[in-house]
């Protein structure tokens, strides 16, 4: 009976949990072997590092504004919201010093373009890729 008060109680008062957010894995094409720090792959988001040690331009890849993942990518490793990181880069295109990294809200295709693109890092929800040949896990943020 206490129990069944209490419970009203709480969904009556709309104290809940908050929901933890499924950890991110940042990836990239299992050829490319280069290790990365968050500090490298922030860096990268930053448009502070434009090429991989070989040479090669890096292809960032960002998810949706929307997307739970990107908003568990954006503060904990550029430590800013996903919709201050988004304003950054439209700042960045207004004033002509850097392209946006293409953006999706469709996780599959950010998996698609690291598995046929060495110079393409992005993120998805770790259960996406935990067993996915052809990627390679480079950072998890939970």
């Amino acid at each position: 009976m206490w129990a069944t008060r209490i419970m009203l109680m709480v969904v009556v008062s709309g104290v809940v949990a908050p929901a933890q957010a499924e950890p991110v894995a940042v990836i990239v094409n299992s050829e490319n072997t280069q290790a990365l720090s968050s500090a490298d792959v922030r860096n990268m988001y930053e448009d502070n590092v434009i090429v991989w040690s070989n040479g090669d331009p890096v292809r960032p890849y960002h998810l949706s504004t929307k997307s739970d993942a990107r908003e568990v990518f954006s503060k904990n490793v550029l430590d800013k919201s996903a919709m201050a990181a988004a304003r950054f880069w439209a700042n960045k295109k207004i004033t002509n010093t850097a392209k946006n990294p293409p953006e999706t809200s469709n996780e599959l295709l950010v998996i698609n373009e690291v598995l046929r693109n060495r110079q393409a890092i992005g993120y998805v929800p770790l259960a996406m890729v935990k067993k996915q040949d052809g990627v390679r896990i480079v950072l998890t943020v939970e």
